[in-house]
């Protein structure tokens, strides 16, 4: 039926209802052999999983983002279900305070799956995160069927064979435990393509009216992704049946109406999921990634040649990735029957101009820009072509038994150029891994060609169809066993060890510090420089400085980047405040905890408090600020950018810095004493580093020693002026990237204190551009001390000069006097709320330690005041003389106007659903 039958007159668009009723018995009817084939196959990865003693966690994301937002849902819900306490979207252990619904929306925090596992009370939380993952594992497949149900398809072995090979493709079986949220994007697109079909075909909408809500509600970014592929399909078969219609100008009209009735039906899925949309799209677009183009920049329209190399390899291999996320491992079954597609003249027209586009999209950047939100290059949508290729199967199921002798002879002609492509790349790898992966490629591929070939010889009918199903099935357990195997790769070792499972939260000096003192206060821990420890002080529940999250505004950003902080590792982790204590200050940090062992730094002005934990120790902040202080003076956001690093942090404690002048006729202009004292040094020696002018050359482990003569009471820091990353590093690490740590480090007596800093330039997915790199290297010990910089890496740079300062700290014993001096009294911080009484000689900005959102609204004695933004990414408000009751309440930006669009929205859709109904009814009678 073409979409000029679909939509003419007469009532042929609506289904009936034996129809309906037939495709939902074929879906039910796929669930039990599916479902048994599904665990046998799961059963390999969960024994290799369980052989190596590994958790489905995975190290690198899924420690500190991953397992720490399903932490936050099940707290949530816990709350809310059990406790009957609504905790409010603002959320204070999220960085310095971020909202929980849009910071989490890319980690399944409004995932309809991850409620699901998390209500299962019975199970840890452990477990309901691996029955969450394996939940959504099992709905790759259970979309697959539902999309051959809703085009027709009526093979039930070729259903449940492309099922399978789109299940356990090498696209879903590297990322499903990886990163669970790549998990959405595999099963929602078959979702969205099938309400896609439902539509036009049937002409029902709640199908793809739902799956679009689903997607969007789910996340932002898998709904962004899914609906640019979902676009492509739906043109791409628009335009086929044009071409292949002999009345174009009828059909394109046809196929304009069909394509706009369905972005219609599509809107009503966008609009009822607005609630939380619309929110998460104002989150993303204060985001500081958004639009910056990093990571391959050399071209839009090609990649380096290596990895047109592998690509080859990657159609097939398992655990095998050219770069750029792009992750295939397609079943090898497929090869043969997608050749014979291509070989069949005239029929799938619009699934042929798929799987070529979607290989084209591939090889070309510009493609993986836009698909990620134009960013960095990535194809995380590489699973479209799997997905293509699985319907191929499907599709050329049955036309495998009526191949003439001259498609064979072309299919085999085509498998042995592949292997012998195979054989070239395998001569000329050098990585150990990649060889392995390579030859299994090519004794699998081998392997199944041959049974092909004998699968070819059966008798047409049930007995081929059964033999080339069973391959199929071979073929996607080879793929679950190669891609977890620990002998390629290793791939699994990557996932959290058993025996750590509970360590790697608890072993964190952090929680020494939950349940001491009173209100609300931050801690600062030395552990959270580390790698992968950002987020954990949010585990504990206390109030932490660390960021390592997608979203988060693009201020806080330029905060701790403008300051040089070390600590800031990519445009998205912020490991704290590096233990400067100016800015521990003013982040209203109570608490400094570090293990035991550690001989390193305690900022200025924290002592030692007994620790409940003896292999951690606890340092108390003797200025404590609270929540709520206040400055008497400000400068502009021009003078403060005129200052280095140091003399910023110094200016911040002194007074606020504000994008606009204020009317006042108390809070004035000041100007900034600084107080820092350039220290001499003595380039003592240097290892492995060649540094001529600005042009330094450094080796993986190459040294430069410096020794200096420290003062009393001063903080002291070195300073990387003006470095940068020069051209190509040698011998790149792939997990790494363009990205070399520079370790800094300070030895006097027993005192040892070690610094790492990351340096990149925009080739690197997430740089850090800054000017210069500042390292604190602690308090105290003065006189003769060495400075030791270490390179992690071959690389070359551009460096203008090595600095070496020292702060003294009587000058910020005053600061922080001055700023306690009036503060907000008796301050609580209660759900979305916080509260307080001040008293003010005169006129004053009250700032607070809570990074700036239009989230927040004021109200000074009842009446609304005015809210903005000082010191860069704190928030404030006037306060006026004499005594006066402060508020703060919080609602995230765009949630009621997203809560009234889904509500209408619901509420227009059942309206006009019911008088459709009854419209129907009255022209029957």
């Amino acid at each position: 039926m073409t979409p000029l039958q679909k939509y003419g007159k007469g009532s042929k668009e609506m289904e009936t209802g034996t129809l309906q009723k037939n495709r939902t018995t074929r879906l039910i009817s796929y669930l039990p052999a599916y479902t048994a084939l599904w665990i046998l196959c799961v059963l390999i990865i969960c024994l290799e999983f369980r052989l190596n003693g590994k958790t489905f966690i995975w190290e690198t994301d899924g420690v500190p983002q991953h397992f720490l937002s399903f932490n936050y849902l099940c707290d949530y819900l816990r709350d809310l279900i059990v406790s009957r306490q609504f905790k409010g979207f603002f959320n204070f252990t999220l960085g310095q305070g971020l909202d929980i619904l849009t910071t989490l929306d890319s980690y399944d925090f409004t995932d309809p799956v991850s409620v699901l596992a998390v209500l299962v009370f019975p199970l840890s939380r452990m477990q309901r995160y691996t029955l969450m993952i394996f939940i959504k594992f099992y709905l790759v497949g259970i979309s697959f069927l539902l999309y051959c149900c809703a085009t027709e398809q009526k093979n039930r072995l070729a259903v449940l064979a492309g099922a399978l090979a789109y299940t356990f493709s090498g696209a879903v079986l590297y990322n499903f435990a990886r990163h669970p949220n790549y998990a959405n994007w595999s099963y929602f697109f078959p979702f969205l393509l099938a309400g896609a079909e439902l539509y036009t075909r049937r002409g029902k909408r709640a199908p793809f009216a739902v799956f679009v809500f689903l997607n969007a509600v789910t996340s932002f970014y898998t709904f962004y992704m899914n609906a640019v592929l979902t676009a492509l399909y739906v043109l791409a078969g628009s335009i086929c049946r044009i071409a292949g219609s002999r009345e174009k100008r009828a059909a394109l009209k046809a196929e304009g109406i069909s394509v706009l009735r369905l972005v219609g039906v599509g809107m009503t899925g966008v609009l009822l999921a607005s609630c939380v949309l619309l929110p998460t799209v104002h989150a993303f677009l204060e985001n500081y990634r958004v639009g910056v183009a990093t990571g391959y920049t050399a071209s839009l329209l090609h990649y380096e040649w290596k990895y047109y190399f592998k690509l080859p390899e990657a159609l097939f291999a398992a655990n095998y990735q050219p770069g750029y996320s792009t992750a295939l491992g397609m079943n090898i079954a497929v090869f043969i029957p997608v050749v014979l597609l291509f070989l069949r003249k005239g029929d799938h027209a619009q699934l042929k101009s798929l799987l070529v586009l979607s290989l084209l999209m591939l090889c070309v950047p510009l493609a993986g820009r836009v698909l990620n939100g134009f960013g960095y290059a990535t194809n995380r949508w590489s699973y479209a072509l799997p997905f293509y290729a699985a319907v191929a199967l499907v599709r050329m199921f049955d036309a495998v038994q009526t191949t003439t002798a001259r498609e064979k002879a072309v299919v085999f002609l085509a498998a042995a150029a592949y292997l012998v492509i195979c054989l070239a790349a395998y001569a000329l790898h050098s990585d150990s891994v990649t060889r392995v992966s390579v030859r299994r490629l090519i004794i699998a591929f081998f392997c199944v060609t041959f049974l092909f070939w004998l699968v070819l010889r059966s008798r047409p009918g049930l007995q081929m169809e059964r033999s080339l199903f069973s391959l199929v099935v071979l073929c996607a357990a080879y793929q679950c066993f190669a891609t977890f195997s620990a002998s390629a790769g290793f791939y699994v070792g990557e996932f959290l060890d058993s025996s750590r499972a509970s360590a790697v939260y608890s072993d964190f000096s952090a929680a020494a510090a939950k349940g001491l003192g009173d209100g609300f206060f931050r801690v600062e821990t030395e552990e959270q420089e580390e790698e992968d420890k950002e987020n954990l002080p949010g585990y504990h529940g206390l109030n932490g400085t660390s960021f390592y999250w997608s979203l988060f505004p693009a201020h806080v950003y330029d905060y701790y980047r403008e300051l040089g902080l070390s600590t800031v590792a990519q445009n998205c982790r912020l490991a704290g405040l590096s233990g400067r204590t100016g800015l521990l200050e003013l982040a209203g940090v109570r608490y400094y905890t570090r293990p035991a062992s550690s001989t390193g730094l305690v900022p200025c002005g924290y002592h030692a408090v007994p620790s409940p934990d003896g292999r951690f120790e606890i340092y108390e902040n003797e200025f404590v600020l609270p929540i709520g202080y206040t400055l008497s003076g400000y400068i502009t956001r021009e003078e403060y950018d005129a200052l280095d690093e140091i003399g910023k942090e110094q200016a911040l404690l002194q007074a606020a810095v504000l994008d606009a002048p204020v009317s006042s006729t108390s809070v004035g202009r000041v100007e900034i004493v600084r107080q820092a004292q350039p220290l001499a040094y003595e380039l003592e020696s240097t290892r492995n580093v060649s540094w001529e002018g600005s042009d330094l050359t450094a080796a993986n482990g190459g040294t430069i020693t410096l020794t200096v003569d420290v003062p009393e009471d001063s903080e002291v820091y070195l300073t990387l002026r003006q470095i940068r990353l020069v051209g190509t590093i040698p011998r790149v690490v792939p997990k790494q990237g363009y990205i070399v740590s520079i370790a800094a480090g300070r030895e006097a007596g027993d005192y040892a204190v070690k610094k790492l800093a990351y340096v990149a330039n925009t080739d690197y997915r997430w740089p850090v551009l800054r000017d210069n790199v500042v390292y604190n290297l602690g308090y105290g010990h003065p006189g003769e001390n060495r400075i030791t910089l270490e390179f992690g890496r071959d690389a070359d740079f551009s460096l203008e000069g090595i600095e070496v300062t020292a702060v003294p700290m009587s000058p910020y014993r005053e600061h922080a006097r001055a700023l306690g001096e009036v503060v907000l009294e008796s301050p609580e911080v209660g759900v979305d709320r916080v509260t307080g009484s001040i008293s003010a000689p005169e006129e004053r900005i009250l700032q607070f330690s809570i990074p700036y959102s239009d989230g927040w609204t004021a109200y000074v004695d009842g009446e609304k005041t005015e809210t903005f933004r000082s010191d860069v990414m704190y928030l404030a408000v006037m306060i006026p003389s004499g005594e006066h009751q402060v508020e703060l309440r919080y609602e995230t930006p765009w949630l009621r106007t997203g809560v009234v669009l889904s509500a209408a929205t619901l509420g227009i859709w059942i309206a006009f659903e019911a008088l459709k109904k009854r419209t129907a009814g009255s022209s029957r009678a």
